[in-house]
This record gives C-alpha cells, structure tokens and sequence, in this order.
C-alpha cells in the first residue's frame, strides 16, 4: 500500500526531470518535505526509508554507493515519468533557501524551478 510520503516523494523525483537521482536532490529541497510533513521531525531519515521501500517495490532501482537511484517506469524500463516542464516566462517564486538552486523543485507543482527560483507554472 502507497503512502502519502511514497506519493510526494515519487512526485518529487518525476519533477526533476532526470532519469538518476541522488540523495543530495532531497536534502537540497528538504524544506518542500518539511512543509508538506510539518510534524515529522526526522525527514531525511523518512525520505531514506521511503527510498528503501520504493526500492523494495520496484518503483526505482538503487545505482551506486553514492546514494543514486534511477525512477522506474509503469513498464517496467528505467527512466523519468511524466514530467511537466514551464510553459510560460518563469516568475519569481520565493521558496526558501534551496529556491536559487537550479535542481530545486516549487512545492505546490513539483516543477524544477529556474536558477533564480522562479516557477512558471504557479503565480
């Protein structure tokens, strides 16, 4: 059974936009889990477990040693889903301390903000 954490995580790696995602993605947007989960008040610990658990499910694949994973499609092929880039002219979006770094990722739309942390599809 899914988990609403299972679901915002999954949503998140589609975000990137990347076929391989790192740990370090996570801890760089840790506050899109920390306002999403506001009582949880060990989130990187959650995240690796989820990780593990979406891992054990097939739903990504563990790469390296170095805390790289690889989203796993319906079909069962390795790659990103579904991802929506910005359609329009990026605004700017103040989304914490991570919203000037370009892997960063708006928390209402999951797409991976602009270097100087504009989303084009909020606001």
């Amino acid at each position: 059974m899914a988990s609403d954490w299972d679901d915002f995580i999954l949503d998140f790696v589609d975000a990137l936009g990347r076929e391989e995602f790192t740990t370090r993605d996570f801890r760089r947007n840790l506050g899109v889990f920390m306002e999403r989960f506001p009582d949880n008040t060990t989130p990187e610990e959650s995240i690796r477990r989820r990780l593990q658990h979406l891992r054990d499910r097939g739903m990504i694949e563990f790469v390296d040693n170095k805390g790289t994973y690889r989203r796993v499609r319906a079909d069962g092929a390795a790659g990103a889903m579904g991802v929506h880039a910005p359609t329009a002219e990026p605004r700017r979006r103040s989304v914490g301390r991570s919203s000037t770094r370009a892997d960063a990722v708006c928390p209402q739309c999951f797409t991976t903000l602009a270097a100087n942390g504009a989303c084009g599809n909020c606001d």
